[in-house]
C-alpha cells in the first residue's frame, strides 16, 4: 500500500474515532441534563451505563465488572458492637 492510502485510511480511522467520541460527550451532555431535571435514578444509570459501554468499545477495552461485595464490613460491624 502506497503511503497515500495509509494516510488517508489513517484519516478515515481518526475521523470515525472523532465521531464516536463526540457521540459518547453528547451522551455524557444529556446525563448532566438529566441529573439537573427530575429524572429517575434508573433513567440517569442507564445512560451512564450506556457511555461506559460505548466508550470501552471507542477503545476497544473489556466492559468494567462491578465491584466485589465486601463481606468484611459485616464481620466488623459485629467485633465492633462485641467491643462496646
Amino acid at each position: 500500500m502506497d503511503p497515500n492510502q495509509q494516510r488517508q485510511q489513517l484519516k478515515n480511522v481518526a475521523f470515525d474515532l472523532l465521531n464516536d467520541i463526540a457521540i459518547n460527550l453528547s451522551q455524557l451532555y444529556d446525563l448532566a441534563d438529566m441529573a439537573n431535571n427530575t429524572c429517575t435514578i434508573t433513567q440517569i444509570e442507564n445512560v451512564m451505563e450506556n457511555c461506559e459501554n460505548h466508550a470501552a468499545s471507542i477503545l476497544n477495552l473489556p466492559l468494567p465488572n462491578p465491584p466485589p461485595e465486601n463481606h468484611e464490613e459485616d464481620a466488623h460491624s459485629d467485633t465492633d458492637e462485641e467491643l462496646n
